[in-house]
């Protein structure tokens, strides 16, 4: 069995660790962990308009089919999970696409009931959060509009891996709280954070601390990529057949130093297999 897991940065890495680190060892399974960033300093919350995002996402899609030939294309990254259903690729049914985003949202629906005195406060980039794509789907299973406090958080996941032990990750966690805060998420019984970006989970800690501070009797952290790996693992220990695995990690573009630094800190004690595999990835200029 072979499993494309892209991302539009290296936050995905996480998600990628947890599968092939939690337990996959003895199963013949290949990893590809594919940075769909196309170009430096043009990552997706950059590009002007949505149609450039799709056309720019669909062309990585259907560069990561036609070289890696995979069974399953695991898209985890919010970002890019709210522009899949409308690309060209996702439309032809080429290969089986799971994305965070939906995945979340059926989690967070099976593990959480509406209820009034309930708020959600989904942290998440420009285009995940102007999306709507979280709060439609959740007013659909019967939560009121009102409990969901979407919050953009620009910047926070290039500041995580520039240096997610910063105090340019704390001034941003800090003001999401603020904005939190300010938007009425005080006034519930209980919040959930929903951890809509996977850079986020690095921190999520951090996170979970900072938000503490709000006078609800309960603060809960959802962090979808974890229902993701759990099952991920699961699925592969009942299909795949015993034999060795194995991640690789490519991208068409040279990731600067500080970033691939950046993540290294976050990996190497929870996942020091994938942090050296990191070290030693892969570019290739016709990935996409």
């Amino acid at each position: 069995m072979k499993i494309v897991i892209t991302d539009s940065g290296l936050g995905g890495l996480g998600i990628t660790a947890g599968i092939f680190e939690r337990g996959t060892s003895g199963r013949d399974i290949g990893l590809i962990f594919a940075n769909a960033q196309p170009a430096p300093e043009r990552g997706y919350n950059k590009m002007d308009t949505a149609d450039e995002k799709r056309e720019v996402f669909n062309k990585a899609l259907e560069g990561f089919y036609s070289g890696f030939k995979p069974d399953l294309i695991i898209i985890a990254c919010n970002t890019l999970s709210v522009l899949a259903a409308d690309t060209e690729f996702s439309k032809n049914n080429k290969c089986v696409l799971l994305n965070i985003v939906d995945y979340g949202i059926k989690k967070l629906s099976e593990n959480y009931i509406p209820d009034k005195k309930r708020k959600m406060v989904l942290l998440g980039t420009e285009t995940t959060v102007s999306s709507g794509m979280h709060k439609s789907e959740l007013e659909k299973r019967g939560w009121n509009s009102e409990n969901i406090i979407p919050l953009a958080c620009s910047g926070l996941a290039g500041a995580i891996e520039k240096d997610f032990e910063g105090a340019d990750v704390l001034e941003k966690i800090n003001r999401a709280f603020t904005s939190a805060k300010d938007a009425g998420a005080g006034d519930a019984d209980e919040i959930i954070v929903y951890i809509g970006c996977t850079h986020y989970s690095y921190v999520k800690n951090r996170i979970h601390e900072r938000f503490s501070d709000l006078p609800a009797e309960k603060i809960n952290i959802f962090d979808p990529g974890e229902y993701i790996i759990e099952d991920m693992v699961g699925e592969i220990n009942s299909r795949c057949n015993e034999g060795k695995n194995n991640l690789e990690i490519f991208s068409k573009i040279n990731i600067p130093d500080d970033e691939i630094n950046g993540i290294y800190k976050l990996l190497e004690n929870d996942f020091p297999l994938t942090a050296a595999r990191l070290l030693d990835y892969k570019i290739r200029s016709d990935l996409f």
